[in-house]
């Protein structure tokens, strides 16, 4: 999760997120939805 608490940052991007993580758009988002919750 640290790479999506740095998007929330703007450390770095969605897109750049999804690219180290290796998720697809859909997925990313669930996860951050469910983090944010």
């Amino acid at each position: 999760m640290k790479y999506i608490v740095n998007n929330k940052n703007r450390e770095l991007t969605a897109t750049k997120s999804m690219e180290l993580l290796g998720l697809k758009r859909n997925t990313f988002y669930k996860l951050l939805k469910q983090y944010e919750a």
